[in-house]
């Protein structure tokens, strides 16, 4: 399996949180499906001037509308489209506007043919619906219901009318005709605005500074550099792909495109010398000839670069933790050794710098167990353990560095040896 570069590691790391957006809209409902009705006259024979529709609204509606036209003919106040105008209005974003929302500004946006003829609209519950439908001796009882709801209206010809009173769930929408001598055509259409959470494929604000401070964060060690690289990168990143495609990706692919994208930018924004690539091609260059004139103060700080720009090889945890233990930083040695060991177990030249540490310390018994445990084992697969550990006593001595019993060790292994 290819490695992750340490980079991209860092920041799938740290950028941890959903980029996904879920934000809060308005959804238009159909309640009442377009519909025609004739309503007689109040004197002419044969129907009825009423008619009562029944309307159940949803439980997470904000607001209801209904639009209706009148007709002398039959068919000439067809096509409110209410639903797919206020639709529309919500995908055009109008209804989160001062213009169009959850006011009665609505009513002036809906397009509907103009009527024709008048009635009353009485918006009430079941028991004001039947005493709309009351007769005594074939006369209504009733000229309207009691209870009269928001929403009602006498003797229009069309309308949008918006509802904001959502204290019942269930009401009807009671029709008449006033005229005495003139039937009349009724279209009418009912929708719910109600609100629900709505997943968006966009990077949100919060997401797209997460990219930058996660990139300036691993590029701290160069931090004039950091803000137009970071910027970069987070463009290129949320420009290119929708949330939901980066999430889809593996982890694999992840940092292969953060790191990918890492270069171009260092390139782009002109700092191509300080990519991690190159600094790092770099700083190898100037360890060689550090450790040509054993400058191990300045090794250290050298390895230390190497390590915040991503290069986490084994090879560099022990060349760090080796010179550290040449300036006797002691405590630094064992960090480093121990984080060493825990990203390569198996390193044997790492187990040799704990040894010496252990031994610095004055810790005999775990150091002559090291010491012991890896005799005849290979560092950097072709030097001989016993020949490194009297190579690195010498360079200790040469230092003015002689651990209490680096004697006795050397004994220890040589008869070891011999055995």
């Amino acid at each position: 399996m290819k490695k992750i570069p340490f980079f991209a590691l860092c920041f799938l790391i740290f950028y941890n949180a959903s980029a996904q957006s879920w934000r809060t809209v308005q959804q238009a409902l159909p309640v009442l499906e377009e519909q025609t009705f004739y309503l007689n006259s109040q004197t002419r024979i044969g129907g009825k001037p009423r008619n009562a529709i029944k309307v159940v609204l949803p439980e997470n509606a904000g607001q209801w509308s209904y639009a209706f036209t009148t007709s002398k003919r039959e068919g000439g106040g067809d096509n409110l489209k209410l639903l797919k105008q206020v639709t529309d209005f919500i995908g055009k974003g109008l209804l989160s506007s001062n213009i169009v929302g959850l006011t009665t500004n609505l009513a002036y946006q809906v397009v509907k043919p103009s009527g024709a003829g008048v009635v009353d609209v009485y918006v009430t519950n079941e028991k004001g619906q039947e005493q709309f439908f009351a007769t005594s001796w074939n006369v209504y009882s009733y000229a309207k219901p009691e209870v009269i709801l928001d929403g009602s209206r006498e003797n229009i010809k069309d309308g949008t009318i918006v509802i904001n009173d959502l204290s019942r769930r269930t009401v009807y929408l009671c029709f008449n005709n006033p005229s005495a001598t003139e039937g009349v055509y009724v279209t009418v259409e009912a929708i719910a605005i109600v609100t629900a959470e709505q997943y968006v494929d966009e990077w949100t604000p919060e997401s797209k500074d997460r990219f930058h401070n996660t990139c300036a964060e691993a590029l701290r060690y160069q931090p004039q550099v950091a803000k137009d690289v970071c910027d970069c990168q987070k463009n290129k990143i949320t420009t290119r792909y929708h949330p939901s495609a980066y999430e889809a990706m593996g982890e694999q692919e992840k940092a292969t495109l953060l790191d990918n994208f890492l270069e171009e930018c260092f390139l782009l924004t002109g700092h191509s010398a300080l990519s991690p690539k190159n600094r790092a091609k770099a700083l190898m260059e100037e360890i060689r000839g550090l450790e040509l004139v054993n400058d191990h103060p300045a090794l250290t700080r050298r390895y230390q670069e190497l390590l915040q720009i991503g290069k986490t090889d084994a090879d560099v945890y022990y060349g760090l933790s080796r010179h550290l233990l040449c300036i006797r930083d002691l405590d630094n040695a064992k960090a480093y050794i121990t984080q060493g060991l825990g990203k390569h177990p198996k390193e044997v030249g790492l187990w040799l710098n704990l040894a010496h540490h252990y031994l610095f310390v004055g810790n005999y018994n775990e150091a002559e167990s090291i010491y012991l445990r890896y005799r005849g084992e290979r560092i950097a697969k072709k030097l001989r353990w016993e020949d490194v550990v009297q190579a690195d006593f010498e360079r200790f001595r040469q230092l003015g560095i002689d651990p209490n019993e680096s004697t006795r060790i050397q004994e220890v292994l040589q008869s070891s040896s011999k055995r």
